[in-house]
């Protein structure tokens, strides 16, 4: 299973995604480079989530969710995601992104390559 992963800068605009992403959301890189994360947004998550997922990553902190999409040929699917801050010394210089369709398989995955990819940063 290949995990979807997008780096964003501070301000939430895409830098670069991986393959995986661009499978997943049915979007080119060309596409989704210099976008927001919610070109893909279904339009039904609730404004709290949002606030929480945003304030939890403002404090330096890991946020873990699911959001529903939709893909440009109107697909809708669930992303499992897990958002975690890059840490430059004291200063947050932007986030990394896993995200895996949602499914009891997947779900349990991503904490477990969480952990691994912040030993390594």
């Amino acid at each position: 299973m290949a995990i979807a992963a997008v780096l964003t800068n501070t301000e939430g605009i895409i830098l670069e995604v991986n393959p995986a992403y661009e499978r997943v959301t049915g979007r080119c890189r060309g596409e989704l480079v210099g976008q927001k994360p919610g070109i893909n947004s279904a339009g039904t998550t609730v404004r709290p989530t949002y606030e929480d997922l945003w304030n939890t990553l403002q404090q330096g902190q890991v946020w873990e969710g699911a959001l529903e999409n939709r893909r440009p040929d109107g697909s809708f699917w669930w992303a499992h995601e897990l958002i975690i801050p890059i840490r430059l010394g004291e200063r947050v210089a932007g986030y990394w992104a896993m995200i895996a369709e949602d499914s009891e398989s997947t779900a349990r995955t991503l904490p477990d390559t969480a952990e691994k990819t912040s030993q390594t940063l």
